[in-house]
């Protein structure tokens, strides 16, 4: 065999070593990228989230369930769809309507669920709170939030659901911006949150339950269909 013959095939035969690594690299790369984002996904969560009707309304009047007012089942709910989204996953619920009621409120009155550290508290509130006690919304809202954080938890904070108004000379409401949303934002950036805003889904009517209850104060909640928004928006900062 001549020099030439051989060195030809040595270099073949080198040539296909460095393409069998090559090829054994990336595919060792996509297993474990394939295998990382697949635990991650189905990682177990420890998950509090803090709000009002909208993650939990008892029975009442027209309203039958006991989780978020107007989704048809529990597990629609944004709480509900949060939870099963990740695998084995813990959610508590807490409704603090109250507070958002009477910024004075105790809150040590409400009684307390928090036995235990959780990966993520999502605090989803703020539509009840009033006109006149939106000056004041911002620094209260930041100390109901170390009321329940902990030093391991995601912080993640959610925008309303409903636009704010104000009236023209004649009576005539418009839609302004929403001064509860910039205190909770400029919370989130000050104390380094995360910021959820849902904003868009306010003037898409499919997302609500107007058309399914004859009490407009559980019609104006969001629906199965605002429920998924919701919890769409929220996984998908939690997946970041």
């Amino acid at each position: 065999m001549s020099g030439f013959t051989i060195n030809l095939a040595y270099n073949i035969l080198n040539q296909k070593k460095i393409q069998m690594k090559l090829l054994k690299t990336i595919f060792v790369t996509l297993l474990i990228v394939s295998c990382s984002n697949d635990s991650y996904i189905s990682k177990p969560l420890s998950i509090l989230v803090v709000g009002n009707s909208i993650t939990k309304a008892e029975p009442g009047g027209e309203w039958l369930g006991n989780w978020g007012m107007a989704a048809s089942h529990p597990e629609l709910d944004f709480c509900g769809r949060l939870k099963n989204h990740f695998e084995n996953s813990e959610l508590d619920k807490l409704n603090i309507a109250v507070w958002e009621n009477n910024l004075d409120y105790d809150l040590n009155q409400i009684t307390p669920i928090i036995t235990k550290s959780y990966d993520y508290i999502v605090f989803k509130l703020g539509e009840n709170v009033s006109d006149n006690n939106r000056n004041r919304f911002k620094e209260d809202f930041r100390n109901m939030i170390n009321h329940y954080k902990q030093s391991k938890s995601k912080i993640i904070i959610v925008s309303t659901v409903w636009n704010e108004y104000e009236f023209d000379l004649n009576g005539n409401p418009f839609v302004v911006e929403s001064l509860k949303d910039k205190a909770m934002k400029e919370v989130a950036e000050e104390e380094d949150y995360v910021f959820v805003d849902i904003s868009e889904m306010r003037n898409v009517s499919d997302y609500y339950a107007w058309n399914e209850y004859i009490d407009q104060a559980i019609a104006s909640h969001p629906n199965d269909n605002g429920m998924l928004f919701i919890a769409n928006k929220i996984i998908e900062k939690i997946e970041e």
